[in-house]
């Protein structure tokens, strides 16, 4: 199983989720063998977790955590168990949230000469869209157009534009 924590750091506004590699057994009462805490000044607080199954194979824990605090999941021996009767052993997952301070803004302002459906899409250096947008420059409106996106981590970004000619607000090939 995993935290949806890269780098050991959860995206500020996403909610906390294990993910694991088989099915589960979702039937089963998540008992008190899951503890989250989080250090508040030198002491570490327990936080009420409410676990919500999204699906086989993904455990939602918490939603809203506090930004920029350290935190510790534990799970005890045998909280979980798959679908062939295999539990798990204890485990200790740390990680912190990430803070407003170390994100930021990216405002983009684009001159275009067609009067289209538009989705623009804000990529990571892997090439994965991080923050989107789509909007419609209307016959009467200005060819001139800013965008912001906000609370971006920091980065190298690239900037995708789609025309939208299918009026769906996603990339896809279109029909062949």
């Amino acid at each position: 199983m995993r935290l949806n924590t890269p780098g050991n750091s959860l995206v500020l506004n996403t909610a906390l989720k294990l993910s694991f590699i088989t099915w589960m057994d979702t039937s089963t009462q998540i008992g008190a063998g899951l503890r989250l805490m989080y250090k508040s000044d030198s002491t570490w607080e327990q936080l009420p977790l409410s676990p919500r199954w999204l699906n086989v194979r993904e455990l939602q824990l918490a939603n809203n955590l506090p930004e920029g605090k350290a935190f510790e999941l534990k799970l005890d021996t045998s909280v979980f168990t798959d679908a062939f009767s295999n539990s798990n052993d204890s485990l200790t997952f740390r990680f912190n949230t990430q803070s407003k301070t170390e994100l930021g803004k990216a405002v983009l302002k684009l001159q275009l000469y067609k009067k289209e459906q538009y989705l623009v899409q804000l990529l990571n250096e892997s090439q994965n869209v991080v923050r989107e947008s789509s909007f419609f420059l209307a016959l009467s409106s200005s060819n001139s157009k800013s965008i912001e996106f906000t609370d971006v981590p920091a980065g190298m970004y690239t900037v995708r534009i789609v025309y939208d000619l299918n009026k769906n607000d996603k990339w896809d090939s279109g029909s062949l």
